[in-house]
């Protein structure tokens, strides 16, 4: 009797299950039918003449409005029953909404019979539909009072999604205008943005705005296909393309998007690692998108979607860097539009793939997403139209003022041609005066130049003969100690001035060639003229000078380079010491509301009227003929001058003859004296350390100098290595010996320069090796070079000092 009961129950609920029926109600407009079908998976060679006899098929209720079971090789049923309420016949039509379903098939079935079949899909051509429209529409007509069975065989190599609904026809085509102007808006927007940056790209012919047009355009092209319009309107009579198309576009909008960020971000030249990364997403797609008419398209389209998110998620990462760090100022747009665009595709994938339900965000996220991308970008390339705009507004004005003078020119030629004759004759006598003044100047520039190179001549060749005679001398006198030790004293001292003089001229050079600029901070005159004293207090008290200091009650602050303008100080008091013959230098403070004037005041010889605007020249002295060295080299006062026109200070001199000068450097003041700011200070030379612990490499492809190098290093009691190439650096680096210091000749054979095997040296040992670059190039002082520079001639005492700066700062982070 239990057994009875529980077939019977079964029985009931079987039929109740297969008998669950959508009524269809006149006054109903539309019906979601997703949830109230039933589903069965199955083999594709499976009749419909199974279907409708076999009775005990394992249908599976949906429970969801929006069926989706991703990509799959089955053929999914549906099963529907629909009874109508009405008197009289009902026009109905059934709405699939996904157009990307291969093949359709709609059995309409009374009385246990197939009274119809309706087929559609993108499979077909798009002529044979029975509504041309880009949705899967199938009319249905439900007989009065009566009921329609509907089994509807799903057939794709697609993601597999049936949201199906049952429509009123006047309601749906009703609905179907505001669904068609949301997509009208959004593909009129991409449509604008790709002809405004195309003009761009025609007009300024920029390649990153093609790339940008050509990144839009397969976007929107995938979306087209997505949504059923590309079918529609694009290519209704190529079903065999329709079934290709997204899995060939969607690759190339990964090759397209990767080289926009690397061009419109300039990471090829910021970042070559990033570019190759992207480049390399690029070149995946194109051969992902080539594929694609040769591979199954459901293998080539999971692939091309994997492809996508990690091309998405790269390029996030990369514009994320390039923010964050602060190399691009228009990496944040890139990087919101990035993000929302990520956001878009991720939720559309999920949603193909069946993980998330199919709603109306997940549908459309891609193409929100999209458009917010595309007005960010837009908005981050328009700062590019921007600064074209800027230019080109200011060539044509430009034109513009030169085209208004030459009609003002011609006008005046046409109403005064008479004057014109005398004006004329007046400009050629004044033309020729001023030629005559030019070839007087040309001729004054000359003779300095002359003048210049024959004291640098003089100036160098001098300490040179000293150095010729001065080591013959010890070839002679090798037993001789004393006197030995002498003429290397006198060796040690013509470097010496070597090395000044090209310091010197070296600075001078820099600051012809724009190589130093002051870095302004607020600084305290107080502090700055205190340093000062201490620096120069031995130097009086050794050559019987008294050294005063008056500063005022109240000094205020500056805005200066306190270096450069230390620096300055520091010549004139030097000069002072050397030629004024004075007993007396005092340093004092000007201030008032808007100035402060730095004096250095001596009491010496003075200098002629006719010769204070001539000091300030390279290689002029006053009375010294004879070029003696102990004198100075004639280049401390240009220098100083040339660096107090880089602050935008003012130097004077005022001089008498027999008693003193009185140089000045005039500084507009601070208008915030009470400011709280840190003030800049002298750079405090390091404690001297001991450096014997450490291992130095050496390389530089002049045998002599990396000869002589070594053995001073070695003099130091330093373990060192010297190496006359990059691979003969790498294999010793190879053998396991590590250095604390390299230093490195800029100027390296081969195709690896200095400062490329510096960086290979430091990806090999890290943080861990300091790295020093020796060169005689000029220019090579730039924000590109990220280590420390030393400049040729170098002194032993310039070296010591540099390697106990790196060894010092490398103390707190030992090997």
């Amino acid at each position: 009797m239990t057994r009875a009961l529980f077939f019977f129950a079964l029985l009931i609920l079987y039929t109740g299950l297969s008998l669950a029926t959508v009524i269809v109600d006149p006054q109903i407009q539309s019906i979601s039918l997703g949830s109230q079908a039933r589903v069965y998976a199955t083999t594709p060679d499976l009749p419909v003449e199974h279907i409708l006899r076999d009775t005990s098929i394992p249908w599976q209720p949906t429970d969801t409005d929006l069926p989706s079971y991703g990509f799959t090789e089955q053929t999914y049923w549906f099963d529907l029953t629909l009874t109508s309420r009405s008197q009289d016949a009902q026009e109905r039509l059934l709405e699939v909404g996904y157009p990307l379903l291969d093949r359709v098939r709609v059995y309409v079935i009374t009385n246990n019979r197939i009274q119809h079949i309706l087929e559609s899909g993108d499979a077909h051509p798009f002529e044979e539909r029975l509504v041309h429209h880009r949705l899967l529409l199938f009319p249905l007509t439900l007989a009065p009072q009566q009921t329609t069975r509907l089994l509807i065989r799903v057939d794709s190599t697609s993601a597999i999604q049936m949201p199906m609904t049952l429509w009123e026809p006047s309601t749906f085509w009703a609905q179907d205008q505001y669904a068609v102007m949301a997509h009208s808006i959004y593909y009129g927007l991409v449509f604008v943005m790709m002809l405004y940056n195309l003009f761009l790209f025609m007009r300024l012919k920029d390649s990153v705005y093609l790339y940008y047009v050509l990144y839009v355009l397969s976007f929107c092209l995938a979306q087209m296909s997505i949504t059923g319009f590309a079918y529609q309107l694009l290519w209704p009579l190529a079903e065999s393309w329709n079934q290709y198309c997204i899995a060939v576009i969607t690759p190339l909008n990964v090759v397209f998007g990767c080289i926009f960020v690397v061009k419109a971000l300039k990471q090829d030249v910021l970042y070559p690692r990033f570019a190759k990364s992207l480049y390399a997403l690029s070149a995946a797609g194109v051969v992902s998108s080539l594929l694609s008419f040769f591979l199954e398209y459901h293998l080539m389209i999971r692939s091309g979607v994997i492809l996508a998110i990690v091309a998405c998620c790269v390029a996030l990462c990369v514009v994320y860097y390039t923010w964050l760090i602060g190399r691009h100022h228009n990496a944040k747009f890139f990087a919101i539009a990035w993000t929302v665009f990520l956001t878009g595709v991720l939720g559309l994938t999920m949603n193909k793939f069946g993980l998330v339900p199919r709603t109306f965000l997940t549908e459309y996220a891609a193409q929100i997403g999209s458009a917010l991308e595309i007005l960010l970008l837009s908005y981050a390339l328009a700062e590019r139209l921007n600064e074209a705009n800027k230019q080109r507004f200011r060539a044509e004005s430009k034109a513009r003022r030169a085209t208004e003078a030459l009609m003002a020119v011609q006008q005046e030629k046409l109403r005064t041609q008479t004057e014109l004759a005398l004006r004329l004759e007046s400009e050629v006598k004044a033309r020729t005066r001023e030629l005559q003044e030019a070839m007087q100047v040309a001729k004054q520039a000359n003779r300095q130049k002359t003048r210049f190179l024959t004291a640098a001549t003089h100036d160098i060749r001098q300490p040179l003969q000293a150095l010729s005679l001065m080591v013959e001398s010890i070839g002679l006198n090798l037993d001789d100690q004393v006197a030995t030790e002498g003429a290397l004293t006198r060796i040690r001292r013509a470097i010496d001035h070597l090395v000044d003089l090209f310091e010197r001229l070296f600075d001078l050079s820099k600051i012809d060639n724009q190589l130093i600029q002051p870095q302004i901070s607020l600084c305290d005159p107080r502090t700055l003229l205190t340093e000062l004293v201490e620096t120069l207090q031995p130097l009086c008290q050794s050559a019987g000078v008294r050294l005063d200091l008056v500063l005022p009650d109240q000094t205020g602050w500056i805005r200066t380079d306190p270096l450069m303008l230390k620096r300055c100080l520091i010549i004139l008091a030097d000069n002072a010491l050397k030629h004024a013959q004075g007993t007396q230098l005092t340093l004092s403070l000007d201030c008032n509301a808007s100035r402060r004037r730095f004096n250095v005041i001596d009491n010496g010889i003075g200098i002629p009227a006719t010769e204070q605007t001539q000091i300030f020249e390279e290689f002029y002295q006053i009375r010294n003929p004879e070029r003696n060295r102990k004198a100075g080299l004639g280049l401390g006062l240009s220098l100083c001058k040339r660096l107090c026109e880089l602050m935008q200070a003012s130097l004077v001199v005022s001089s008498t003859p027999g008693r003193g000068s009185h140089f000045h450097i005039e500084l507009e003041s601070c208008p915030h004296d009470n400011e709280e700011e840190d003030v800049s200070k002298s750079p405090r030379v390091a404690l001297e350390s001991d450096a014997s612990h450490l291992k130095i490499l050496v390389i530089d492809d002049d045998e002599d100098a990396c000869f002589a190098l070594t053995e001073l290093l070695r003099a130091w009691h330093i373990d060192c290595e010297g190496c006359e190439s990059a691979e003969a650096a790498f294999r010793l680096l190879d053998k396991g010996w590590e250095p604390d210091v390299a230093l490195i000749d800029y100027r390296l054979p081969g195709e690896l320069n200095g400062l490329a095997v510096a960086r290979r040296i430091r990806e090999r040992l890290g943080e861990a090796v300091s790295i020093l670059l020796i060169t005689g190039d000029m220019d090579l002082n730039s924000p590109e070079v990220p280590f420390p520079v030393l400049y040729k001639p170098l002194k032993p005492s310039q070296l010591r000092a540099a390697i106990q700066r790196r060894n010092t700062s490398d103390q707190s982070s030992p090997r």
